[in-house]
């Protein structure tokens, strides 16, 4: 079992990584660092192990007693693991408003700790490091296209908390908050179109799970990615990270069997 692998005790012991399944290499534990990174697109076929995934996240950042909260406009697929797990659930327009409001609040009552934190002019690392003396909030978006749609419908419940998700998306580690969101690929054309989604891409580690690289599914780059991985694509399960530098090595990883 993932967790009970070697190392996996000492990278959960760490806030600055996260453990998130088997190294296609050595199958030794893969970890995500949360100081380069505190957005996550998750990209790729239908069925492809995306919600797994997540939810696999979701009991990982519970065993490091962070908060977790879900986003799921029209959907159950989260629904079981935040009602066994007691975790806040926003499934309609109102609320996402009140999920949001919440959020707002969480980072309002940060504002002087991140004050402090841009004052000190301290090499990045270590603004991570003062960044978590707050506990972390993860807030998982099971659909990001729907969510960005309420917030961004001026005549949506949620309207009116959109600068909320604006200030995420550019400053969001300093709050020690962090957000994993599901793309749905007949969505990153309208994605890529808008706005503030300008800044979540620079923010942000993407990825991709199953199915073939598609030039068109251009989101996220996977520049390294070959002609020949490309037309092959990922079996469900395997996970790459999107990368910009044709030169990098390519980083893959294989998703755990669901734990909950």
């Amino acid at each position: 079992e993932f967790i009970k692998m070697p190392g996996y005790a000492e990278i959960l012991s760490n806030h600055r990584f996260l453990p998130v399944g088997y190294n296609y290499e050595d199958a030794d534990v893969y970890a995500f660092d949360l100081a380069k990174n505190y957005m996550f697109l998750v990209t790729g076929a239908r069925g492809t192990g995306k919600s797994v995934f997540m939810k696999n996240l979701i009991l990982t950042c519970l065993d490091r007693e962070e908060e977790c909260l879900v986003v799921e406009r029209g959907g159950t697929v989260f629904s079981r693991i935040c009602e066994e797990n007691s975790l806040r659930r926003a499934g309609t327009a109102e609320e996402i408003a009140e999920l949001m409001r919440y959020v707002y609040n969480v980072m309002h009552s940060r504002i002087a700790h991140k004050k402090e934190i841009l004052k000190s002019y301290l090499p990045e690392e270590e603004m991570f490091e003062k960044s978590c003396e707050n506990r972390r909030l993860n807030i998982f978006i099971a659909d990001l296209n729907k969510f960005l749609g309420e917030l961004y419908d001026s005549q949506s419940p949620a309207y009116n908390t959109k600068a909320t998700f604006e200030v995420i998306a550019e400053k969001g580690a300093l709050y020690n908050i962090f957000l994993f969101a599901e793309v749905r690929d007949a969505d990153q054309t309208d994605l890529k179109n808008m706005q503030v989604m300008t800044e979540v891409r620079e923010q942000c580690l993407g990825m991709r799970f199953g199915g073939k690289f598609d030039d068109r599914l251009d989101l996220v780059s996977f520049a390294n990615i070959g002609f020949r991985e490309r037309s092959i694509g990922l079996d469900p399960g395997y996970g790459v990270v999107a990368s910009e530098s044709s030169n990098s090595k390519i980083e893959k990883f294989v998703v755990p069997m669901y734990r909950g």
